[in-house]
Order: structure tokens, then C-alpha cells, then sequence
């Protein structure tokens, strides 16, 4: 029961000459622990105090009215939750719990309204101005309302935040492999293969209490296709190697192998062979698995002319220094699209459909494209009109000695030494850890079961493989373009000012 009523504590909360630390504090006897012992219904039925409550210290009492009123299915205006969020007097350690639950009010408000847009901006700000390193359930909310609602930009500033700690009061092994996985598909959408490898990795490692989560099969699919797309040498067994390999469960392993891996593998191997016809006639004969899985329009870009061609250039850069357009466009024509086994009059037919591609007009924008995303260092030389110009592949011409540069390097051990402080710390808290020792001491007398035997997680609620689905729900979209890459059931994109 509560000891105060809200309204006979609203004119002291509003009032100038009221310490702010009755306002922030969460101890015993302050304003803001009597408004929290105040019932949700009553607090809800305030009217809009959020948009009065406007000064930095009331900005904690406003989470908690506002979080009332969101899960009493009241209006709050969108600018209103986001100020909330972003606000300094809410990101203190000591509010997480708060956060949390003004994190899953907002998801639920959107949700209902079927705009998973509206959640993005006041998630984005409430995880921003929080702890920079520490996973919380709100990261893998927010993604997944940002997927849905194809704000990949808003979510990459989250994403590029390294996480090297975990809420333990509120997350668990679910949480971070929801949020591995969405941040993979966000890099994925913004063309970022090579990070979304990363994280697709991260959620295949993820550990495995009492069977393979669904999701972790699902990043393998997407994880493989990304590891082409990316460029990188090797096929799936390249994507799995190392502390991948290691670390991955071989329940998950066996889950992959049951979910039609070999299709998967066959296609990536047709993919890196270079030969777009086999890497078309791969993605024919999986179509429907790849549609199921939602994976089509990756596998067409991993299959696309524009992927092939590229990769064949780059391969050309570690074996020649200078080349004529002519040559280029002439080896990729033979090794990109060469055909076997047809009769010379369905080749003629043939070259001619792919005249087009591998014109030296069409070889220089690939080589253009390649030099303005980094990926290549060359100039190409028009004066030389023979072979429609030279082109001539250069090392990396950054000497890094300037001042820039010198500053980025000093930054990067800084943040590294600043990692290496903090696993150091977890390393010291976990072998001093009763769980730990306890754990240790029962695998050294060959008591209990380690991963995969037994236990729950909340990870169970997502699907194990026989289970239920895969809580994912997210596919690629099937034409392979730059837009519209993913989609994800539920909600349009456009905001609106108040849920």
C-alpha cells in the first residue's frame, strides 16, 4: 500500500525549491521511491504529467510514469519517450531495472499499433545513454523493431558499440543470442558482410542448454551466405573454423547438418567456383529451401553477376600488376560465364546475352566500384587507347605517418588496453565465483552435466531444433537489392507523434 498518493506528490515533483535528489535518488523515503510504490492504474490516470515534467531531474519520475502508462495501453508522445530515454538522470547502473521494463512498455506500445518504427528512436536513445559495454534485453528489442522497421542506419550506431559485459540481474543466454543475430542481419542489410560474419559467428558459439537453439541454424545459413558475400577465401568449412569450431556445440553441428547443410554447401562451393551458370543452377535447385529460410535474396547476390565479376577482378590484383580492360573483361567472360557441353550455336546465342556484362564500359564501373569502396587500389590509364585502356593495381598507398592516422592508431590501443582491463576484471570475478568453483569442483569428481545436459534457459522459449519455431521471423527479401534487403513481418514505417 502505498503511503502517498500520487497527486498529493505531483506539486512537490513540480516544484523549483524540491531538492533533485529527492527527484534521483532510489533510496528509501525520496520522492521518486514513493511515486514507484504508487500503483500503475493511478499513475496512468495522471493525465499527460510527462509533458510537464520537463526539467533534467524530473526525467526519472517520467520513466516511471510514462512506463505506467504504457502498460496501461495510455498515449505517451513519441518526442516525450524519447526524451525520457536519452535523458542522463535514467542511465545509472542503479535504473536498469527501470530501463527495462520502460523498454519492453514501449515494444509492447508498438507492437500493438503494428508500427515497429515508433519504437526505434525512444529504444535507440535509451541504449545509447546507458552503460557502453553492458547487454541488456533492450539491445535485441530494439534491433528486432529496427529490422522490422528497415532502420538499419539507427541501429548500426548501437551495434558498433563493443559489448563486453553483461547485465547479469536482467539478460540471459537468449539475450545475447538474439542480439548476435539481429546485429548480424542489420550489417547484412547495410552491405557490412564482413562484420556480419562476426556476429553470426558469435551467435553459432553462443552456449547450448539442453539442445540447439533454432536460431543458431539460422545464423549458420545467413552466416555462410554473408562469408561469401564478404569476399573471404574458403567456403563453409572456412566459416566454421577456429574458435568457431571449437566453441559450437555439437548438437548445434548435428542440427545444421539435419537442416540442409549440403544444399547450402554445394552452392556456396558453386558460388566460389566463379562459374555463374553452375552457381545459378545450384540456386534453382534450392530455391524452395532458401525461400523457406528466408534467405533467397542473399543467395542471389552471392550468385549475381555483379558479385562474380568483382570477385574475379580481385582476383586478378594478386597475380598481375598491370592489365589492359580488354584482358580483364576477356578472363572474366571465360571463367564467369563459360558454359560446357553446349553446341556452338546456343554458345553464340549465349555470348551475345552476355555481351552487355563484360563490355569494357561495364568492366570499368566494376573496377571504378571496387577502387571508391577500397577493396582495390588501381588507376586506370584511357590515354592508352589499345586494349581500351591499362589498368594498373597498386599496393596500400596509406603510409600512415600522418597525424590522422597516428591519432586512430592511438585510440585503437586504447580501447584495446581499455578491453583487455575489463576481461581481466570478468576473468578475476568468475574464477572467484562460487557458481564457477562449484562447476569446476563437480566436473573434476564427474558430477552433473555440462553444456547441453540439461538445465532450462530462457533460450528454450525460442525454439530448440524439434521444438518450436525460430523466433526469428526475419527473411531476405527476394530481388537482391540495395533498399529493400530484408523484411520482417508486422508495421509500416512511418511515425506517428504518440503511440
Amino acid at each position: 500500500m502505498a503511503q502517498f498518493t500520487f497527486s498529493s506528490l505531483l506539486p512537490h515533483i513540480l516544484s523549483p525549491a524540491t531538492d533533485p535528489v529527492q527527484l534521483t535518488s532510489l533510496a528509501p523515503n525520496t520522492l521518486l521511491r514513493n511515486v514507484m510504490q504508487c500503483s500503475d492504474a493511478e499513475l496512468a490516470a495522471a493525465g499527460d504529467v510527462v509533458e510537464v515534467l520537463l526539467a533534467p531531474a524530473q526525467q526519472a519520475v517520467a520513466l516511471v510514469v510514462a512506463t505506467a502508462r504504457l502498460k496501461t495501453g495510455r498515449a505517451v508522445r513519441a518526442e516525450s519517450l524519447r526524451r525520457i530515454a536519452g535523458a542522463p538522470a535514467v542511465a545509472a547502473p542503479s535504473f536498469a531495472p527501470l530501463r527495462a521494463a520502460f523498454a519492453h512498455g514501449v515494444a509492447r506500445a508498438a507492437e500493438h499499433a503494428r508500427r515497429p518504427l515508433l519504437a526505434v528512436a525512444p529504444l535507440r536513445a535509451l541504449l545509447l545513454a546507458g552503460a557502453p559495454n553492458v547487454l541488456t534485453p533492450a539491445h535485441h528489442v530494439f534491433l528486432r523493431h529496427a529490422i522490422a522497421a528497415k532502420a538499419y542506419a539507427a541501429a548500426a550506431a548501437v551495434v558498433a558499440r563493443p559489448l563486453d559485459a553483461v547485465d547479469a540481474k536482467a539478460a540471459a543466454a537468449a539475450d545475447f543470442l538474439l542480439y548476435a543475430y539481429y546485429a548480424g542481419i542489420v550489417l547484412a542489410a547495410l552491405k557490412r558482410f564482413a562484420d556480419a560474419v562476426l556476429f553470426f559467428r558469435m551467435a553459432l558459439a553462443a552456449p547450448s542448454r539442453g539442445g540447439a537453439s533454432a536460431i543458431q541454424v539460422e545464423a549458420w545459413r545467413k552466416g555462410v551466405l554473408c562469408f561469401v558475400l564478404s569476399g573471404q577465401p574458403g567456403g563453409a568449412k572456412a566459416f566454421e573454423k577456429g574458435s568457431v569450431a571449437r566453441s559450437t556445440h555439437f548438437s548445434v553441428h548435428k542440427a545444421i547438418d539435419a537442416c540442409g547443410k549440403k544444399a547450402y554447401v554445394d552452392f556456396v562451393d558453386a558460388c566460389l567456383s566463379g562459374q555463374r551458370p553452375r552457381a545459378l543452377l545450384e540456386l534453382q535447385a534450392n530455391a524452395e529451401l532458401f525461400m523457406k529460410s528466408g534467405n533467397l535474396g542473399l543467395a542471389k547476390q552471392c550468385a549475381s553477376s555483379n558479385h562474380l565479376i568483382q570477385q574475379q577482378i580481385l582476383k586478378l590484383t594478386q597475380t598481375y600488376i598491370t592489365l589492359s580492360v580488354s584482358d580483364i573483361a576477356k578472363t572474366v567472360q571465360d571463367s564467369v560465364f563459360q558454359i560446357k557441353g553446349a553446341s556452338p550455336q546456343q554458345q553464340q546465342q549465349y555470348l551475345e546475352e552476355i555481351a552487355p556484362l563484360v563490355s569494357p564500359v561495364a568492366i570499368k564501373s566494376h573496377i571504378l566500384y571496387l577502387i571508391g569502396s577500397g577493396k582495390v587500389h588501381a588507376s586506370i590509364n584511357e590515354s592508352i587507347r589499345e586494349g581500351n585502356g591499362m589498368v594498373s593495381f597498386h599496393d596500400e598507398p596509406e603510409s600512415y605517418a600522418d597525424l590522422n592516422a597516428l591519432m586512430q592508431l592511438d585510440s585503437m590501443l586504447k580501447t584495446a588496453m581499455s578491453v583487455y582491463y575489463r576481461v581481466s576484471e570478468m576473468d578475476k570475478a568468475i574464477s572467484l565465483s562460487k557458481e564457477y568453483l562449484t562447476k569446476v569442483g563437480n566436473d573434476e569428481k564427474g558430477v552433473g552435466g555440462g553444456i547441453g545436459r540439461g538445465g532450462s534457459s530462457r533460450m528454450d522459449s525460442f525454439g530448440t531444433i524439434g521444438g518450436g519455431g525460430s523466433g526469428a521471423g526475419v527473411m531476405f527479401d527476394d530481388d537482391g537489392g540495395d533498399d529493400d534487403v530484408m523484411m520482417m513481418d508486422g508495421g509500416g514505417a512511418d511515425e506517428e507523434d504518440q503511440y
